[in-house]
């Protein structure tokens, strides 16, 4: 900057900050100086303003924000995969696909010039896609099925202990309505010590107060050292559309062969919404519980599911809040309707093995 200066006589003004560890290869330029200046700033999104005998470099001409769309589909049938996770690579940013596959994503600029797209749906083989923030259009992304590979395995006779547990009662005192994306709350289950199982699947008590046919994200994370929920036993995001109504919903999960921690699992259910609720409010994408007339046809996908609750294990009920913290409530508090099926090993005295059925 001190060469233009002392070619121009102006006076360049900025924050150290901006320009902290920012070079440029120095040569000659045969170009005007708003264009030298656009060549030497914008690569790091910088901006500059003229006023008077002084050039004033800022940021204020980019944007906090970019906004991405696209829609996903199955790459031979070109039929579109509803309820992708997407997300950026390293960020906490990310969004889940709508019941079209059609996703949008408003991502945070960064210093990075390129940003990572990841692709997340059980069933399919998970995806990046490396993407030009300046360059962010609409885009198809197509997902391959994923097929897993299963060794032969010796069928020997086991026993089996089979648990049903968690808070598995029939009767409601309550519903908690999941109105945000990223919402989440848990209930915690403990494992039988010193013995082998696996979970086979979990369930949800769906209020018929909410809306029970809206997609609806299944977690369960391992209980860490501090007690609190941690790792996330689910590897691709596992989104379900429930069509049966109100009442207690079951989804398998013996594809996936998830052990039982020692330390117990924290089994969640996470909201899920195209985008943001205050984006979508109001919205004619949107369906309001408080504004729905339940005696029209509506033809759009409601989401923002009522999840059952009691006076029942309300000390292991924990809350995932939109500033991404666990927490559970001090006062008035209650325990969601949600349990598990894990089915524990018994020891074979004959074979002194163990196998799954």
């Amino acid at each position: 900057m001190q060469c233009v200066s002392d070619e121009t006589g102006l006076r360049f003004a900025y924050r150290l900050s901006l320009l902290d560890n920012k070079n440029v290869a120095s040569g000659e330029y045969s170009i005007s100086l708003n264009n030298l200046l656009e060549k030497l700033l914008y690569p790091f999104r910088l901006c500059f303003t003229f006023r008077n005998q002084q050039v004033i470099i800022h940021k204020g001409c980019f944007p906090e924000h970019y906004t991405l769309s696209g829609a996903i589909f199955e790459d031979s049938s070109f039929v579109s995969i509803p309820y992708v996770s997407v997300s950026i690579a390293g960020r906490s940013e990310g969004c889940i696909a709508d019941h079209l596959g059609r996703f949008e994503l408003n991502i945070s600029w960064s210093d990075d010039k390129y940003d990572t797209l990841v692709f997340s749906s059980m069933g399919y083989v998970r995806d990046t896609l490396i993407i030009e923030p300046e360059k962010a259009e609409f885009l198809n992304f197509f997902m391959k099925e994923k097929f897993f590979k299963v060794e032969p395995v010796i069928i020997l006779p086991t026993k089996y202990d089979v648990f049903e547990v968690g808070n598995t009662a029939n009767r409601t005192s309550g519903n908690l309505y999941l109105d945000t994306h990223g919402q989440q709350t848990a209930l915690f289950i403990s494992a039988e010590k010193n013995r082998k199982g696996y979970i086979t699947s979990v369930s949800y008590y769906l209020s018929e107060r909410g809306n029970t046919d809206a997609p609806f994200r299944v977690r369960i994370y391992e209980a860490d050292s501090t007690g609190m929920p941690g790792k996330d036993l689910i590897e691709d995001a596992l989104v379900v559309k429930p069509e049966q109504g109100g009442g207690w919903y079951t989804i398998s999960l013996l594809k996936l062969g998830i052990n039982m921690p020692e330390q117990g699992i924290f089994v969640a259910i996470e909201g899920v919404f195209p985008d943001d609720f205050d984006h979508y409010y109001g919205d004619t994408e949107f369906i309001d519980l408080r504004k729905m007339d339940r005696n029209s046809n509506q033809s759009v996908l409601n989401y923002g599911q009522r999840l059952g609750y009691n006076r029942k294990c309300r000390k292991d009920t924990w809350h995932y809040s939109i500033s991404k913290v666990w927490f559970q409530l001090e006062s008035q508090s209650f325990g969601v309707m949600i349990s598990a099926v894990v089915k524990y090993e018994m020891e074979n005295e004959e074979q002194n093995t163990y196998s799954h059925e």
